[in-house]
């Protein structure tokens, strides 16, 4: 007897939202935007950011105290990022929208000088010594009872997702990027398994491309405690508030199988 497996693309259905729920978009309209569940949000006293770079609009808009955490961003990286784009003003002035960049980063040198207790210098990792911090460490040191948790630190979150569900009890909403998915799917689903909250959104990012199946690279997931349930039926992806991380490009189209 000759069977013949039919393989399907698709991402695994377990990484779509079983119900639709009340969500936000906080921050960009394109990269470094997040769709957010909206009483997570509001129940949350404190955000902890992890990989923040020099993007804090998501913060910002978060309207509460937060730390943003991030291996590269200090006063001689904004600095350096300023004298570039000044030199680019300089040279072709009207080549990479260059005045515009130089308002910016002078703009956020500006709230990175008046609010640098705002901001830590490190890695994040799973353990702690001079130059990286353990989630553990961070959420102890930040003594709140209810903490909204960003993480985009380029692949280290496999690292940190046993401390996530370590100290979910004083986690109000999550969201994270989930980088090289097709080589650690498992992780992933295992995470999603063992996890009390509940996962409110799937988004792909579409500067991490596709695998040789089609499927993204690169994804963003929600999660939430206690969520809001708007509808009992599995959303429509992406959402309404959804946008592609890169905008020149379209969202990468997902099947959930």
């Amino acid at each position: 007897m000759i069977i013949l497996a039919i393989y399907i693309k698709g991402m695994n259905k377990k990484l779509k939202p079983n119900n639709t729920y009340d969500l936000i978009r906080l921050g960009s309209r394109f990269d470094g935007g997040y769709l957010v569940e909206k009483k997570s949000y509001e129940d949350s006293e404190f955000l902890l950011s992890l990989g923040i770079c020099d993007d804090w609009n998501f913060e910002v808009d978060f309207r509460k105290p937060f730390l943003g955490i991030d291996n590269q961003l200090s006063k001689k990286f904004l600095f350096k990022k300023i004298f570039i784009n000044a030199c680019r003003v300089i040279i072709n002035p009207l080549k990479y929208n260059s005045y515009r960049t130089l308002y910016v980063y002078l703009k956020k040198l500006y709230f990175y000088l008046l609010n640098s207790n705002f901001f830590k210098r490190a890695f994040v990792s799973n353990f702690d010594s001079n130059n990286t911090i353990s989630l553990n460490k961070l959420i102890g040191s930040i003594n709140q009872k209810k903490i909204f948790l960003k993480i985009d630190i380029e692949g280290s979150e496999y690292r940190i997702l046993n401390q996530i569900l370590e100290n979910e009890d004083i986690i109000s909403g999550l969201v994270i990027e989930f980088h090289d998915v097709d080589i650690n799917l498992e992780k992933i689903l295992n995470f999603v398994n063992k996890t009390n909250l509940t996962l409110v959104h799937f988004h792909q990012n579409n500067y991490g491309g596709i695998d040789k199946n089609g499927d993204p690279i690169i994804i963003e997931l929600t999660f939430a405690l206690n969520p809001k349930i708007l509808s009992d039926e599995p959303p429509i992806l992406p959402l309404k508030l959804d946008s592609p991380n890169n905008n020149t490009e379209e969202d990468i189209e997902v099947i959930f199988n």
